[in-house]
């Protein structure tokens, strides 16, 4: 590969990432914000840092990890990771 097939990260306000096709894709980086976040932002935040520590420590389950493959493998969601799929269960299944 050469040129701009091998870029991946940020570079000044554009973003460079691949694709699980191997394709490059260039787009422009979000805008910082600089606002003190509200306390639902906060939330919000938390909830999804939560949630994220606990997908991490079920996957390292052997066996939940193979009870959620199986559920995965059985998906109606259309998440296209395990990690995507775990997340949602507990993302719409814990209180808000």
């Amino acid at each position: 590969m050469d040129g701009i097939a091998t870029i991946s990260g940020r570079i000044g306000d554009t973003i460079y990432r691949r694709t699980a096709s191997g394709k490059t894709i260039a787009y422009k980086a979000p805008q910082q914000t600089y606002h003190k976040p509200t306390p639902t932002e906060l939330n919000h935040r938390n909830r999804f840092a939560l949630i994220s520590k606990l997908v991490s420590l079920l996957l390292a389950d052997t066996t939940l990890r193979q009870a959620y493959e199986k559920a995965f493998k059985k998906n109606p969601t259309g998440m296209k990771t395990l990690r995507q799929y775990v997340f949602k269960q507990l993302w719409n299944g814990l209180p808000k």
